[in-house]
């Protein structure tokens, strides 16, 4: 058994600017503003992926 691994050509570039966005927030927006930020965005996607049938 062989595994390939393929790049969606379509979702690939748009990976990058959230992450560089992301990491420049780290110094200008407090944790404290952060963290509940991550765990909302978290939450919404996990019960979006519990409900997806």
């Amino acid at each position: 058994m062989t595994c390939r691994s393929r790049i969606n050509r379509r979702y690939f570039p748009l990976c990058p600017p959230p992450m560089v966005i992301g990491g420049l927030l780290l110094g200008i927006v407090p944790n404290a503003v952060l963290l509940p930020a991550l765990t909302v965005i978290l939450l919404l996607s996990a019960t979006k992926v519990w409900r997806h049938r």
